[in-house]
């Protein structure tokens, strides 16, 4: 009888994951999109970056008024010049092209804290139409407009966040774009924007080049179309963010999550493991795995994909959440009920997933 009874529960619960994979539509995919590819294979001294933000900016926004942008760019490094930047000493060269962009152009970050992270924010054209960014936003005009001016000033990834450092052979610091273009001689500064280690996972502390920079464009591109829920387009970003950075485990992620949405599991699978292999400290891989197996009902494969991805995110109550559903599959409820109740305390919303969850498990 509990044997009948559980193959019953398994049969829903992979109805419900199911249920949440929906189908989607495809748009026709941007010709901005196949013509992106052919830069990967360019040097970096060929690379106008301006224009190639632009480009991925039109794959997700058609309409842009490129014209407009580049008058903005023209004021902006005419700006500059005429307050003296060619002929400055370097850290009076950062201090000019901070408050060119900060002060009389007006660029800045959210007011909202949680609207940082949103991919729009890091996207060009919503930074020069919005004057506002997060760190992958104001680091590509920085470096757009340290570009126009030759300025010797590249961008460096620290965790989750972009720097960017100016090194001309004699003089090397730091600028922070979040803080108004602020001078750091250290990272020590870091402490204060990024929680716990600063150096952490396996991106950090590494140059960042025009190619990483466009791969992220693309990421984040990718991102707001898979919101949109035009999937395919969405793929085709991912795919090009790795020509240009064949080590971008979020890409490769993102790729599997997209796989999952159009509930092709064992390719995604091929994703997730491909992102952890780039990245063996990436949690949203290990825990999208687990719930792409759940799906293809291999709980005990799923199981140890959640061990995992708490072993390196604790705090996340829905890897927990997913962990619980592989438990009850398997018929391992008193593991489960315990797993559930952490995935409730870690997050309250979860709240009422896990009290119809653990019904299944008296």
């Amino acid at each position: 009888m509990e044997e009948n009874g559980n193959s019953m529960y398994k049969t829903s619960t992979v109805a419900i994951l199911l249920v949440m994979s929906v189908c989607l539509a495809h748009a026709q995919q941007p010709e901005a999109l196949s013509d992106i590819k052919q830069y990967a294979y360019l040097s970096e001294d060929k690379i106008d970056l301006f224009e190639i933000s632009l480009q991925i900016s039109r794959t997700i926004n058609p309409g842009l008024n490129a014209t407009a942008f580049h008058t903005l760019l023209s004021k902006i490094v005419q700006t500059a010049k005429a307050n003296g930047i060619t002929n400055a000493k370097p850290r009076d060269k950062v201090f000019i092209l901070a408050s060119t962009l900060n002060k009389v152009f007006g660029f800045t970050i959210p007011e909202k804290p949680s609207s940082k992270t949103g991919p729009e924010y890091g996207m060009i054209d919503f930074v020069l139409s919005n004057r506002m960014g997060n760190c992958l936003g104001l680091v590509t005009l920085y470096l757009i407009t340290a570009d126009k001016l030759r300025l010797p000033i590249s961008a460096e990834t620290v965790s989750s966040h972009i720097i960017l450092k100016y090194d001309d052979g004699k003089t090397t610091f730091y600028i922070e774009t979040t803080t108004g273009g602020t001078v750091q001689d250290n990272l020590d500064y870091l402490t204060s924007i990024i929680k716990g280690d600063i150096i952490t996972g396996g991106r950090d502390l590494k140059p960042l080049t025009k190619k990483g920079i466009i791969a992220e464009l693309l990421y984040n591109a990718g991102v707001i179309l898979s919101n949109r829920k035009n999937i395919r387009d969405a793929i085709k970003c991912y795919e090009i963010a790795i020509d240009f950075n064949s080590h971008h485990d979020d890409a490769y992620r993102a790729w599997g999550d997209a796989l999952s949405t159009q509930e092709k599991y064992a390719e995604a699978i091929e994703k997730f493991k491909k992102a952890i292999e780039m990245n063996p400290r990436n949690d949203a891989a290990y825990t999208n795995m687990g719930l792409a197996l759940n799906n293809l009902e291999k709980f005990a494969d799923a199981i140890k994909a959640f061990r995992s991805a708490v072993g390196i995110n604790p705090k996340n109550g829905y890897t927990y959440l997913n962990w619980g559903i592989a438990l009850i599959c398997i018929g391992q409820y008193e593991e489960a009920r315990s797993v559930l109740r952490k995935a409730q305390e870690l997050d309250n919303s979860l709240e009422p997933n896990v009290q119809r969850l653990m019904k299944m498990t008296e």
